[in-house]
């Protein structure tokens, strides 16, 4: 048994890393361990400044509660910690909070990563920024916005995803590889849909607003016969209206998509 538990720790070392500049500082003094086995050489002043879970976490001199595991482990003679982040998350994560060049947030999996992190940290210092990356995403995926949105209790952003939404197909939303995410919120966001849909369907449908619409649709009791024609529906209030024929095709065919 001896001999199988030192080919596992001869493995795991194997596996692991050092994470690329600047978090290889030989004058650190502090390692972040990420899951999949990547060592971060860190400043715990820097992490003290940028998050108040760390910076908790260095003055009581204990593990972070459900992001840490409680060891007393050590790489290169410094104290580590192992947390539960991938390295891809603690890199994007620790350039926003170190004085180097900020990463591009171009993509939406790194923007969720990195939200995801910084609410978990308490690391508030760059929300405006977060904010911004996930408003470039709403025409591209606003249901992964929405996702996402949920999952952080963003509410206000949730809703804007949600108006955003409405773009897309019904038949599409839970396309997004987001949507998941979401959970039982998907499916309020499928009967917004559907509610905005059918209000649409209804505007379509009514005549009120042909009143201040000023010569292109016509009230009256003998059409031109050369450019117009009678509405398909009579309006309950028992006008009569003329408009060209690609009119009355329009509206229906509006009334007929909105609900999908």
């Amino acid at each position: 048994m001896s001999h199988l538990l030192a080919l596992a720790n001869l493995s795991a070392e194997h596996t692991t890393r050092d994470a690329a500049a600047p978090f290889d500082n030989a004058h650190a003094d502090l390692v972040l361990r990420s899951s999949d086995g990547v060592h971060f050489r860190v400043f715990k002043p820097i992490l003290s400044i940028a998050s108040p879970v760390f910076a908790t976490m260095f003055d009581l001199g204990a593990p972070l509660d459900g992001t840490a595991a409680a060891s007393d482990e050590k790489h290169d003679g410094r104290p580590m910690v192992s947390l539960s982040e991938d390295a891809r998350t603690l890199d994007l994560l620790l350039r926003w909070c170190y004085p180097v060049k900020s990463p591009k947030l171009s993509a939406l999996e790194d923007v969720r990563r990195v939200v995801a992190a910084a609410q978990k940290y308490g690391i508030d210092a760059f929300d405006e920024v977060l904010d911004e990356a996930l408003r470039a995403h709403l025409v591209r995926d606003p249901v992964g916005v929405f996702a996402i949105a949920v999952t952080q209790h963003l509410d206000e952003m949730a809703e804007t995803a949600a108006r955003s939404a409405l773009r897309v197909p019904l038949s599409e939303v839970a396309g997004s590889r987001f949507a998941g995410l979401a959970g039982g919120a998907l499916n309020i966001l499928i009967q917004y849909h559907l509610a905005c849909g059918a209000a649409a369907a209804a505007v379509a449908s009514q005549r009120g607003f042909f009143s201040v619409t000023p010569g292109f649709i016509q009230q009256a009791s003998t059409p031109c016969n050369s450019c117009c024609c009678l509405d398909v529906g009579i309006s309950a209030d028992g006008n009569q209206w003329y408009a060209p024929r690609y009119l009355w095709r329009y509206l229906g065919a509006a009334g007929h998509a909105s609900p999908s």
